[in-house]
């Protein structure tokens, strides 16, 4: 592979790697850890979510690509309902009964579920 063959490689900025720590602060961490394709799409929502804060004028363009991340990532309620997760003690839980995500019963573990 040629040097212009090769992808080119952006620094990563400090904003980006403070959004980065935030979310994988979430309950969602728990599944996204077991899915690596999510932390492309996590590192690339990042990226754009700091593109959009620092430029307004492409914000708009970029609005539509940041939802489409955070309902992959189940940020968003539509998210979680298409990732068939549920965030403990919500208040529109099922009655029926969930599973927890992953059973190491850590504290992300009991605040995601997979509701089955």
């Amino acid at each position: 592979m040629t040097d212009d063959e090769r992808p080119k490689v952006h620094a990563i900025s400090k904003r980006e790697k403070v959004l980065w720590k935030r979310y994988w602060k979430l309950p969602q961490a728990a599944a996204w850890i077991e899915d690596e394709w999510r932390w492309e799409a996590l590192a690339l929502m990042c990226r754009l979510e700091a593109t959009a804060e620092l430029n307004p004028s492409r914000s708009a363009t970029l609005v539509g690509q940041l939802h489409r991340f955070r309902d992959q990532l189940g940020l968003t309620p539509a998210g979680l309902r298409e990732n068939g997760w549920q965030i403990g003690g919500a208040a529109n839980a099922p009655r029926e009964p969930v599973r927890s995500a992953r059973p190491s019963g850590g504290s992300r573990d009991r605040a995601l579920r997979v509701a089955t």
